[in-house]
């Protein structure tokens, strides 16, 4: 909760220092669109978790639309601030691991990311082509920032979908509002210094392993649709050639031992990789002058005055 209340507490400082600085320095606002992947217990390779994209399904992609604000503070930093709405999935069903295959749980989860972030500039090439008419730049730049995530995981349950925290499928009442701290790469051109396209990629740890409602031990006394998608194996029925055997799923049968749902000792992560559109409103400020002004520059003419004697 401590961590929680952190990033909440950066998050807006950055969106008030970032609204501070919109009125001074040029702006640039705009729209993207791209695929949104899971990473964490569920699903995955052969093998044991993995971090990172060791472990990523990419026929497990799913899209992601979203919008943002970025407000260029000088030559090599911006302020960005924005809102994503994006789709994960998972399903054990499609793990070439015969532990996941036999765990035989799905889940997906719509959620919304609202971001602030610091973006570091560290390639800019003014004149794509060399072709002396500064019609199109490129900008390559990293970042990082903060941001709050609102989710609910569901579960695919005789065709339909089944919300999963009300279920409290491992005994626990998590949050559906979490914090995450994504960054990435990415780049940009942009084409008569008003129309911008780019392409940027991004990593997210967050401060949950709840986004697959999957995370340590299976619960005791789960009764009806709860007991139901809490333990699937049984669905799949004996397969002792292929699959672990049923009693290494659901509750223990003793006290000094139970089997293993999640794994708790990592939080779930995602990642995003979109195209993005924006429009650049011209501004007079330092960047501006510097980089662009002398563009729109138009030689007066000279008047010439006839000499009276």
């Amino acid at each position: 909760m401590g961590q929680l209340k952190l990033y909440a507490g950066l998050l807006i400082l950055l969106l008030f220092l970032g609204s501070n600085t919109w009125a001074q320095y040029k702006l640039d606002y705009g729209v993207r669109i791209g695929a949104a992947n899971y990473l964490g217990e569920m699903g995955g390779e052969e093998g044991t978790r993995q971090d990172f994209i060791w472990d990523m399904k990419l026929n497990q992609s799913k899209p992601l639309i979203g919008a943002f604000l970025r407000s260029r503070i000088n030559h090599n930093f911006a302020f960005n601030c924005g809102a994503t709405y994006a789709r994960i999935q998972g399903d054990d069903a499609l793990s070439t691991n015969p532990q996941r295959v036999g765990r035989n749980l799905n889940f997906r989860n719509d959620f919304v990311e609202v971001y602030g972030r610091g973006e570091y500039y560290f390639f800019d090439e003014k004149d794509v082509g060399n072709h002396g008419r500064y019609i199109v730049d490129f900008q390559a730049y990293g970042f990082a920032g903060v941001a709050a995530i609102a989710h609910g995981p569901k579960t695919l349950h005789n065709g339909k979908f089944v919300k999963l925290r009300p279920l409290q499928t491992e005994g626990k009442k998590y949050t559906l509002v979490t914090a995450g701290a994504p960054i990435g790469l990415g780049f940009f051109f942009t084409h008569k210094r008003r129309h911008r396209f780019g392409w940027e990629i991004s990593w997210t740890p967050t401060l949950t392993d709840y986004l697959d409602d999957v995370s340590s031990v299976y619960a005791n006394d789960l009764e009806g649709i709860a007991g139901e998608v809490a333990n699937r194996r049984p669905e799949l029925g004996d397969q002792p050639d292929i699959l672990p055997a049923m009693e290494q799923y659901g509750p223990a049968s003793n006290e000094t031992f139970t089997n293993k749902r999640g794994d708790p000792s990592h939080n779930d992560t995602y990642m995003f990789s979109s195209f993005s559109y924006s429009y650049v409103v011209k501004g007079r400020n330092r960047f501006y002058s510097r980089n662009y002004g002398w563009l729109g520059y138009r030689k007066r003419g000279v008047r010439k005055v006839r000499a009276k004697f």
